[in-house]
């Protein structure tokens, strides 16, 4: 038998146990010696009782109180009795002598005082075993010396329990100690490789079973190491992949929107090249390029903010006095007959906010919505607070949004003008995204559209 294995070990360990289970034992047996000792206590006491209930039958019937304080005086002799009371039938006490001594922990026992029938042939034999009761004795006795009895025995058995115990703690240390070092080793190696470390290597220590485990984690540490190096290539290449698809979506879609202002403007120069054009067809035709060629530089700027990373600064900000005045800024910034009906929340509410960009995303959505009202020039702008997030909300009094495109309205490239870029409300998601919020769009019931910025509390930004 090797010595060096834990089975082995934990064998030595169980006969340390089985003396375990021996004090288990003796604690049982000294929990029913202390119950039967316990039990004897009091019976000895019933006992006692009703010895004295016997005694007391005469004096009670010839009524002699000295007689009977003379028994209860008798009866106080005996050990841990504190108390004697003689009382007649009708609860009249004839007797009560009291020992001096003050004792705090007591019990009682009552036995009744029986007058037997006696028969005309002898005063000395009982003729009727069925008496009539005629008065009770209550005996108080102390338990003091019952409980420091048990007390003793338990605090012994403590001791030795102590003692015996000392052994197979010692030698359960040690296993365990032979067991846990290998093993803490396992976890100081486990830490390593979670900081991304896949050079490490368990030892095992001197057992066996350790040993044997230390080299299937090192086996498993190695083949974690290869496949983690497969998994980040396959990601690699994925990365390029989608990259690659992602450039081919947005210059599909970018050649896709400059194509038709470029076929305007090829066409117009077809037309220009011939020698019997007016004056004013030239005209119309150098108007027609100077169109295509705005369209096609505000698409490239509108691209490029788009695909510009957004570095936000947030700052504290009170937001519906933010709404407020950015309501107010709309006079200057656009000249028209415009007006904006504002119902902003009367309480502060504070979020974290850069104010270019989320200006930028609330122009944007404001000035899309008198574009879409045509003729009724005017806007509504809400703003509602709640427990834990705020609202921006802006209703506009236009034809609303098709039902196909609500879902996809803030998709690139998305748009319901005839000249939009379609990168204006998708740049407004990024920017809401970015604070920790969300946009959505609807038709409303009487005609129009609404759209809605939800930002929610960030506990990070404090």
């Amino acid at each position: 038998m090797r010595f060096d294995s834990i089975q082995t070990r934990f064998t030595g360990v169980a006969f340390l146990f089985i003396i375990g289970t021996s004090l288990t034992i003796g604690v049982v047996g000294i929990r029913l010696t202390t119950g039967f000792l316990t039990s004897r206590f009091h019976e000895n006491f019933k006992i006692l009782s009703e010895y004295m209930a016997r005694n007391s039958e005469l004096g009670i019937l010839l009524g002699d109180k000295l007689m009977l304080r003379r028994l209860a005086r008798n009866m106080l002799e005996q050990e841990n009795v504190s108390s004697v009371t003689i009382t007649s039938i009708e609860g009249k006490i004839l007797a009560n002598e009291v020992n001096g001594g003050i004792h705090t922990q007591v019990a009682q026992v009552e036995a009744p005082v029986i007058a037997f029938q006696m028969n005309d042939d002898s005063m000395f034999l009982y003729g009727n075993k069925e008496g009539e009761q005629i008065g009770n004795v209550v005996l108080t006795y102390s338990m003091e010396n019952l409980a420091q009895l048990k007390k003793n025995m338990v605090s012994q058995f403590i001791i030795a329990s102590i003692l015996l115990a000392i052994i197979p703690v010692i030698c359960y240390l040690y296993l365990v100690k032979s067991i846990s070092a290998p093993l803490r080793d396992l976890v100081r190696i486990s830490k390593e490789v979670s900081k991304g470390r896949m050079d490490v290597r368990a030892t095992g220590g001197n057992l066996q079973e350790t040993r044997t485990l230390a080299t299937t984690f090192n086996e498993m540490l190695s083949s974690l190491q290869n496949k983690r190096k497969e998994l980040k290539d396959a990601y690699e290449e994925m990365g390029r992949q989608e990259t690659l698809a992602e450039v081919g979506k947005f210059s599909m879609l970018v050649a896709h929107e400059i194509k038709n202002p470029l076929a305007i403007i090829k066409g117009s120069f077809d037309i220009l090249k011939k020698d019997n054009i007016d004056s004013e067809t030239r005209k119309s035709m150098l108007l027609y390029q100077e169109e295509e060629l705005e369209r096609i530089n505000i698409l490239v700027e509108d691209f490029l903010i788009y695909a510009r990373p957004q570095n936000s600064a947030l700052i504290p900000t009170e937001m519906n006095s933010f709404v407020n005045n950015l309501a107010g800024k709309m006079d200057f910034i656009d000249r028209k007959s415009r007006t904006v009906h504002i119902d902003i929340d009367s309480n502060k509410f504070v979020l974290p906010c850069d104010h270019n960009l989320m200006e930028r995303a609330m122009l944007n959505i404001i000035r899309n919505a008198f574009e879409a009202g045509k003729q009724d020039n005017s806007v509504e702008v809400i703003t509602v607070n709640h427990n834990d997030s705020w609202s921006f909300i802006v209703k506009d009094r236009g034809s609303g949004i098709k039902v196909e495109k609500v879902m996809d309205i803030f998709n690139p490239f998305v748009t319901t003008k005839a000249k939009g870029t379609g990168l204006g409300l998708a740049m407004v998601k990024d920017i809401v995204k970015g604070h920790n919020g969300v946009v959505t769009a609807g038709n409303r019931k009487n005609g129009g559209a609404w759209f809605k910025i939800v930002i929610n509390k960030c506990e990070k930004h404090g």
